[in-house]
């Protein structure tokens, strides 16, 4: 076996020291515990060696701890230790070092039993677990730490994908029959590997493979897919409209679908929905559709759970904004493809409709579609540039029903309502249409 070097601490005795340092080599494996130089060998290494590396002149005696009157060995450079015991260096009449030598002992896997819940995961080894220990100067009993890898495979959320997949994993524990390790939410075997010096004697792998568990842990993350009013290629002007989020705002008629995306083995599902923290309505179904109509803090709580008896729950937050108008007061349609429409900003409109007339008071542009805008011209010709005038009249989603009759016409409306009935708008102004270069 490849020879390993060791810088050993100076003095270990209540000798002064003096300014001589001395290197030891050795065959087997150095290992620190506490202030104790440790070297550990192979169980197969039939002939464990020390050795002082010093320049030619020195007088070299090597003591046991058992014994310190009496040399073991006198002279030699090269020393073959028995396993267990300690020994003292001198050199030159002054003692240099203490070391230990240890044989390693392979442990012995015969079994893993498993035992697993909603929240944990057992593993008991059985077996021979020789325990690597030496006692030390003062007489106390020091154990070497032992260490294993525990590997199996399991499922993580990828919030990218908005997915669970399927993961190693790999993790190290200080040696215990009984250990607690990750729990799994797919069918997997738990392998433990003896890890401690193996790779540093250079010793083959050392493990033990389970049997494959059923899972009992459940888990889920609710995913939200907002339905975007409006086709593609028109200009949606509604604010703040979320594609996929946990935490949700937008305006009504806000359309909502969440799903569970839990792991295996779900059985059952429930939804529940609370506005204001007043319950609303309850579903039982891995997804559910749901819109909201008002204004308003909701609280979406799903919750999955499996035959074992196994629970989790979940929530998110959906804000639905009161209604709101805005209109603008200039439009460039001009075919930059800016600001080229005449198209107002709004939050949950229920009902909608627009008038835009000239400066004679003859209409030129009627809509019921607040996502549809005024492009600048009548009859299909580019509208003078100057003054127009619209009329607005809408009902938010958050207006008492009684508040508002609908007309077929509106020609004279106040300039603005909003303020004394909430909900229900009347709105007329002017707006400017510039057309300018591109």
């Amino acid at each position: 076996m490849k020879k390993i070097v060791a810088i050993i601490l100076l003095c270990v005795s209540v000798v002064s020291c003096w300014a001589l340092e001395i290197t030891l080599e050795s065959n087997g494996q150095l290992v620190k515990v506490d202030n104790d130089t440790v070297f550990l060998f192979d169980a197969n290494e039939t002939s464990p060696e020390v050795r002082v590396v010093l320049d030619a002149g020195h007088k070299i005696e090597w003591f046991s701890l058992k014994n310190l009157s009496t040399t073991v060995q006198y002279g030699m450079a090269d020393f073959s230790p028995e396993y267990g015991e300690g020994y003292v260096v001198v050199v030159d009449d002054e003692f240099r070092a203490t070391f230990f030598a240890l044989q390693y002992q392979p442990f012995d896997f015969q079994e893993i039993k498993i035992t697993n819940d909603c929240e944990k995961t057992l593993l008991e080894l059985s077996g021979d677990f020789p325990e690597l220990s030496y006692t030390n100067r003062a007489g106390q009993k020091r154990v070497l730490a032992r260490e294993i890898e525990v590997q199996y495979s399991t499922l993580e959320w990828n919030e990218s994908s908005f997915s669970w997949q399927s993961v190693e994993k790999k993790e190290t524990y200080t040696f215990n029959s009984t250990l607690q390790v990750g729990n799994s939410y797919d069918y997997t075997a738990y392998k433990v590997t003896e890890t401690s010096y193996r790779s540093e004697l250079r010793l083959p792998e050392n493990s033990i493979t389970s049997s494959t568990i059923t899972p009992k842990a459940i888990a889920h993350n609710i995913t939200s897919t907002t339905t975007i009013r409006g086709s593609e290629g028109e200009i949606i002007t509604e604010l703040e409209r979320p594609t996929l989020a946990t935490a949700l705002s937008g305006s009504a008629p806000l359309d909502i679908l969440f799903q569970t995306n839990a792991t295996p083995g779900a059985e059952s599902y429930q939804w529940r929905i609370y506005k204001n923290n007043v319950f609303v309505v309850q579903r039982t179904d891995p997804e559910q559709r749901y819109t909201f109509l008002d204004a308003g803090s909701y609280r979406v709580v799903g919750q999955v759970s499996n035959i074992h008896g196994c629970i989790d729950s979940a929530e998110i937050e959906v804000t639905v904004s009161e209604s709101q108008i805005k209109v603008p007061n200039v439009f460039t349609p001009n075919g930059d493809g800016v600001n080229d429409l005449f198209l107002v900003q709004y939050r949950s409109i229920a009902e909608f409709n627009m008038w835009v007339y000239n400066r004679w008071g003859k209409l030129v542009f009627s809509t019921t579609d607040p996502d549809r805008g005024w492009d600048g011209t009548i009859y299909g010709k580019p509208a003078a540039e100057g003054a127009y005038f619209y009329v607005i009249r809408a009902k938010g989603t958050d207006a008492n029903h009684n508040d508002y009759k609908t007309k077929k016409k509106y020609n004279k409306a106040k300039s603005k309502n909003a303020a004394s009935v909430i909900g229900i708008y009347q709105m007329s102004g002017s707006v400017s249409l510039l057309r300018g270069g591109k």
